[in-house]
């Protein structure tokens, strides 16, 4: 699959994630393999910011912008999932019990999040965050971190071949 925004483009194949830039008129096009297969695959919304993360439990961010090397980061566990703040600013890496909130541009762990988030989504002002594991939704003060509210969720119920989820609570 292939991801992206702001010019920028992630993909994975069988022999890596790779990235491209394309620059405005005038400009020019960069590409480079990141990393050998990674699990996740994250842009930020600028198109400025490219991270991936594998099994082996290193985050690398890099700078599209300066084309540097990348930002090393060993996270201590296997990730579920990579996100860019809105603004770009951070990097949340989900965890089966846990999501690190990361400064891309040092890879300082900023702040850690007590809740699973094998999924996490911001509202598009950027001052909410969800997290999501299997049992619970956790809902973030994105600038924070504070949890504000958690919900345990339902069993679901997906028919084959289903559009749509129906909910079943306990």
């Amino acid at each position: 699959p292939s991801y992206g925004t702001g010019g920028a483009t992630a993909g994975q194949h069988d022999h890596g994630a790779v990235l491209t830039r394309s620059m405005p008129a005038g400009g020019f096009a960069w590409g480079t393999t990141l990393t050998a297969r990674p699990d996740h695959v994250s842009v930020d919304a600028s198109g400025r910011w490219f991270a991936t993360a594998d099994r082996s439990g290193e985050l690398r961010v890099v700078d599209l912008l300066r084309r540097g090397d990348p930002v090393v980061v060993a996270l201590g566990g296997a990730p579920t999932g990579v996100w860019f703040t809105p603004d770009g600013s951070r990097v949340w890496v989900g965890f089966d019990d846990r999501a690190d909130v990361i400064d891309p541009a040092t890879g300082a762990i900023v702040d850690r999040i007590d809740a699973g988030a094998d999924l996490v989504a911001f509202d598009d002002s950027g001052q909410f965050a969800g997290a999501s594991d299997e049992e619970r939704r956790v809902l973030v003060d994105a600038a924070t971190h504070e949890q504000l509210a958690t919900a345990d969720l339902p069993d679901l119920t997906v028919a084959e071949n289903a559009r749509f989820v129906t909910a079943a609570y306990a």
